[in-house]
């Protein structure tokens, strides 16, 4: 299934789960599809998962794709473009 990138957040590095991808809209009240990463998601200790999201202060600031990384953009091309 071929997802979009909705929104982007980044906590700051306050959890594992830094980056937060939003893959469909947000309503309020209600959760969305999002892929949740950390820093380095390919290492070993690193960390990339699919799960829901609500919205809210905890996901940091709202950020550009062209904010992230090489590494990062990648990833989230290979995990939610695919």
């Amino acid at each position: 299934m071929k997802n979009t990138i909705y929104k982007i957040y980044d906590n700051g590095g306050k959890t594992i789960d830094r980056y937060t991808i939003l893959t469909e809209p947000y309503h309020f009240g209600k959760s969305c599809e999002a892929l949740s990463l950390s820093k380095n998601p390919e290492d070993p200790q690193g960390f990339s998962q699919f799960g829901e999201a609500f919205y809210g202060d905890h996901l940091g600031k709202e950020i550009n794709f062209d904010d992230l990384s090489k590494n990062i953009q990648n990833h989230i091309l290979k995990r939610v473009l695919k």
